[in-house]
């Protein structure tokens, strides 16, 4: 595989990945992984993994903003040129706050919903023009935990 994207990569299930890809032999490691998380100055042991690997690539990626995933998708695609994208992981998610149905919040459940499902599908759509160029067996993964 030569390129992968992974949402939420700054932290938990994501980071977790990464750090096991690149455990893997070398000829199993993407020579492009594009980790993406909402705030990349304060994504620190990502930043330092990133130092030690010179093939990740971190960018900024605010899940809620489905706007602005065009331009998102034109960054990735500057990244791995006409090699396209083999892998996309959707890993971004949030979790609600209150579980007490007392407590629960509309616009607190939209942007859960907008984040966790509709920005998945969405952003798998804005990236399918970069599949069409990869020669590997084309692969979308979404996980969603909390």
């Amino acid at each position: 595989m030569k390129s992968m994207l992974i949402t939420g990569a700054n932290r938990g299930l994501g980071f977790g990945m990464i750090k096991a890809i690149l455990n893997q032999p070398k000829e199993n490691v993407p020579q492009i992984i594009v980790a993406a998380c909402r705030k990349p100055d304060e994504a620190n042991e990502l930043q330092a993994l990133a130092a030690e690997n010179s093939n990740i690539r971190i960018l900024q990626l605010e899940s809620k903003d489905l706007d602005r995933y065009p331009a998102f998708t034109k960054e990735v695609a500057d990244i791995v040129k006409d090699g396209g994208l083999d892998l996309l992981i959707n890993n971004a998610g949030i979790g609600s706050r209150f579980h007490r149905i007392g407590m629960v919040k509309s616009d607190e459940l939209i942007e859960t919903f907008t984040v966790n499902t509709v920005g998945p599908i969405m952003l798998t759509k804005v990236n399918l023009p970069l599949f069409s160029f990869s020669k590997e067996k084309k692969i979308f993964e979404n996980i969603f935990s909390k």
